[in-house]
């Protein structure tokens, strides 16, 4: 029965808990499951066994009851019935409710519900009674976990059972994903062959389009070819005709870039055949479009003689056809720098409208000249007029042939030359012939004058208008040297050989006459002449003097420019010098009328000659008296000084000579030892010190005229001084002689100066007497001299100051010489001036009033 028992006995509760003790955190595990666990619904199953109001016992799931619920999908369970479920209970709550249930059974039923089958006869029945209700009892009490349990395990195998419907789920979106990934990679290859094909079109397209472009080329051919062999003379008077060139010229420069291509050498070629072709019949239609109107114009030419209808017939009527044959020549102008085989067409036209314009022009220029032909060898009116129709025709002719052509000058100025040459052939011989230099200086202002016009052309626009001074550059180059040779003869003939006369040497007397004469006719002094040359240095035309010969011949002819360059000199330069007259009016007369570097070396030449005359006759006039020929160098310096002034050059002449003196000295170093000759050392100090050196030798001619200036007014003031002071000097050169014998005598033997006769104090006062009377006469002498010569007051007061300051620098020694040998002023006979007062006397005006007195 024992056995029995303890076979059907487990474990309690609370030995299993002995057992098993839990650890803090297990424990704590615990709780906070059960608090998870304590809302926890119960299976479907189980709720509908319970009552609504009372409790029942729980009795444990079947296996077809769990089957039956897990056969129903989450889905299905959830829309079974519409009414709501009701709220679970917790497991505490539901064993409760069993217990009770159990009690109320036991109460109301017989033994049968306590598991009794039969009445218990025997001990053994009891216990296999109480074996049986024990165990029940345990199993009663585990109900509830095993409850629990299967209600864990259904939710599990409901879990489970989600997971297979979750996986089957995904794995029909995973065939879903996978059939949209396929049919957009099958809508994706598709797109893309469409594209692709697309493409290929398109390449097609372009490519057939670029064939079609390039054989267009290839077509021209024909068709340019078929329009230039057409009949007829007047192929280029079509409309298509320049674009077709234009056509032409993209043909030739796609068959010369793309050589590589199929029969490209072949079409380049004849495409260049064809513009050739059409290039030859611009040249023959502008030939005879041109050839056609000249001989139009020379039928009705001769039978026309009035200047204004024949101006139209040579101007008009060849710009009225010019716009068209210049678009069709432009076509030639164009291309012939890239291929000069077309120049030669291009050369064609020039010469065949240069042939038809000289044909019209040249009888017409020939009259002109027979016109204009002077009858009295008046050359410089034929060359003003000539010239100026010439100007006028080549204007006009620069204008005409613009209208035709775009390029050309030079060919242009070629043909304008030649018709200036018939010009040129008949004043040529004139101008080689000429001896007037002032005829030949006004006939270079003349032609100059157009030279200007070209100057200031070219300062406002540059290459704009016609050049003239290139068409006369022939007869100005002649002009100038004749000019230049007919100045070096008259500066030889007239300046360097001169021979001066008595009467050129006759100064001061050639002075009073011209004195009088500008006296009379209002004439002021030699500053009218500074102003006349700075004017005319100043202005783009020579200066014009008149010059007076000796024979009395005045070679006065009229400007050539304007009538304000003219000025008669006559009563200016009367009383000059010749030579100083001729080299003034000589380089008036070639002053910017040929080039600088030729005018610097004639007048350094021409100064340096006029300056040796000046002084020769200086030398001359000297011998007779020394005054005059000092006064007169001084006055033509002077004047040859400001006049060169007025010139705007240098008076430089540099020279480079070749000195052999070291040649000289080493042969004669080499001579005096001849046993040395042919050693290598001698030879080498030959080849060293013989070397002949280049010398520079610079002229300075306005130096030089100053360096004579100023020691001739050195020399003048000396002289002049010398008389004034002789009183003095005299006295001073006595106390000079005296001093010396005294000093030469024993101290004892020596005697004071004012013991002697000659400088006693009434000796001095008639010394100071007789040289205040000589300052006066002597400087009234030379202020008259230099008024003579000079007329300029301020020009004596320039020479008259270094005369006073000499005066009183002789006096301050006399005075000074006077006091140091203890004269006493106050015992002296006549009181005799101090220094000062000997200074406010010199320089007082007494002199002045003088000599206004003699005069009048």
């Amino acid at each position: 029965m024992a056995t029995t028992t303890s076979r059907y006995r487990g474990i309690t509760l609370e030995e299993w808990e002995a057992k098993t003790q839990l650890t803090e955190t297990q424990r704590q595990s615990v709780l906070e499951l059960q608090d998870a666990c304590a809302e926890l619904p119960l299976p479907e199953g189980v709720l509908s066994d319970l009552g609504p109001g009372t409790p029942q016992r729980t009795t444990s799931p079947t296996p077809s009851l769990v089957k039956d619920n897990l056969r129903q999908t989450p889905y299905s369970r959830l829309s079974t019935s519409p009414l709501p479920i009701p709220k679970s209970r917790s497991t505490t709550n539901l064993l409760a409710a069993e217990f009770q249930a159990a009690e109320a059974a036991a109460a109301s039923t017989p033994d049968a519900s306590l598991g009794i089958p039969q009445p218990i006869e025997t001990t053994q029945q009891f216990f296999d009674w109480f074996a049986r209700m024990e165990a029940d009892m345990e199993k009663d009490q585990e109900d509830v976990y095993r409850n629990f349990l299967a209600v864990v395990t259904m939710y599990r195998e409901a879990c489970h059972k989600f997971l297979e419907q979750i996986d089957t789920t995904v794995k029909l979106f995973n065939d879903l994903d996978s059939n949209f990934k396929f049919v957009e990679e099958r809508t994706k290859a598709l797109q893309t062959a469409c594209e692709k094909l697309l493409d290929e079109q398109n390449n097609l397209t372009s490519l057939a389009d670029a064939i079609s472009a390039k054989l267009s080329y290839y077509n021209e051919l024909e068709s340019i070819t078929k329009l230039f062999n057409s009949p007829g003379e007047n192929i280029c008077e079509q409309e298509e005709f320049i674009s077709i060139l234009a056509k032409l010229d993209e043909c030739l420069e796609y068959m010369q870039t793309n050589l590589r291509y199929r029969d490209s050498e072949l079409y380049l070629m004849r495409f260049r055949q064809c513009m050739t072709r059409g290039m030859t019949l611009i040249k023959m239609y502008f030939i005879s479009t041109i050839k056609g109107l000249g001989l139009e114009i020379a039928k009705k030419n001769n039978q026309i003689l009035n200047s204004t209808v024949q101006s139209a017939l040579f101007y008009v009527k060849f710009k009225t056809i010019a716009p068209k044959l210049k678009e069709l020549v432009n076509e030639i102008e164009k291309r012939y720098p890239a291929h000069r085989e077309y120049y030669s067409l291009l050369n064609d036209c020039y010469n065949a409208y240069f042939s038809v314009r000289q044909q019209l022009l040249i009888p017409v220029i020939y009259m002109k000249i027979q016109e204009l032909e002077p009858t009295g060898q008046d050359i410089l009116s034929f060359a003003r007029n000539g010239y100026a129709y010439m100007l006028n025709l080549c204007s006009d002719e620069y204008s005409l042939f613009y209208n035709f052509f775009s390029t050309g000058e030079d060919d242009l100025y070629g043909n304008l030359d030649l018709l200036c040459s018939y010009m040129y052939d008949y004043l040529r011989p004139r101008i080689i012939h000429e001896t007037n230099v002032e005829t030949l200086s006004e006939l270079c202002a003349i032609l100059q004058v157009h030279l200007n016009q070209d100057s200031e052309k070219n300062g406002e626009k540059e290459g704009q208008g016609l050049q003239f001074s290139h068409l006369i550059r022939n007869v100005l180059e002649d002009t100038q040297q004749r000019l230049v040779f007919r100045v070096q003869t008259f500066i030889r003939n007239e300046i360097q050989n001169f021979v001066p006369q008595a009467s050129d040497l006759d100064y001061p007397n050639r002075l009073k006459g011209s004195i009088n004469e500008r006296i009379e006719s209002g004439e002021s002094n030699l500053a009218s002449l500074d102003n006349y040359l700075a004017e005319s240095s100043s202005s783009s035309s020579p200066a014009i003097l008149a010059v007076q010969q000796d024979n009395g011949y005045s070679e006065d002819n009229e400007s050539m420019i304007s009538p304000t360059n003219v000025i008669d000199t006559g009563n200016m330069y009367r009383g000059w010098f010749p030579t100083l007259q001729r080299t003034l009016w000589i380089l008036s007369k070639l002053y910017q009328c040929v080039n600088t570097t030729i005018f610097d070396d004639i007048a350094q030449d021409v100064v340096d000659l006029c300056l040796q005359s000046l002084l020769t006759a200086s030398e001359l006039i000297i011998k007779e008296h020394k005054l005059d020929g000092q006064l007169f160098l001084i006055k033509h310096l002077l004047i040859l000084k400001d006049q060169i002034a007025s010139f705007d050059t240098q008076f430089v002449h540099e020279e480079k000579d070749l000195d052999f003196s070291e040649i000289t000295t080493a042969l004669s170093e080499i001579l005096q030892n001849k046993y040395s000759i042919l050693s290598p050392n001698t030879l080498l100090g030959l080849a060293q010190k013989g070397i002949p050196k280049i010398v520079e030798n610079r002229v300075d001619s306005k130096q030089e005229v100053d360096k004579e200036l100023k020691r001739i007014c050195e020399e003048f003031i000396t002289e002049s001084v010398q008389a004034a002071i002789e009183p003095l000097s005299s006295f001073i050169l006595k106390v000079s002689a005296f001093k010396i014998r005294s000093n030469l005598k024993p101290i004892h033997q020596q005697t004071l100066l004012k013991n002697q006769n000659f400088a006693e104090p009434a000796k001095i006062v008639e010394v100071f007497e007789t040289f205040q009377n000589s300052v006066k006469i002597r400087l009234q002498y030379i202020i008259k001299k230099m008024l003579d010569y000079l007329e300029d007051r301020k020009t004596v007061n320039i020479l008259l100051k270094p005369m006073q300051y000499q005066i009183i620098d002789t006096y301050q020694t006399f005075y000074d010489t006077l006091q140091q040998e203890g004269y006493e002023f106050d015992k002296f006979p006549k009181s005799i001036r101090t220094v000062e007062e000997i200074k406010e006397w010199v320089k007082s005006e007494w002199f002045w009033k003088v000599i206004e007195e003699i005069n009048e």
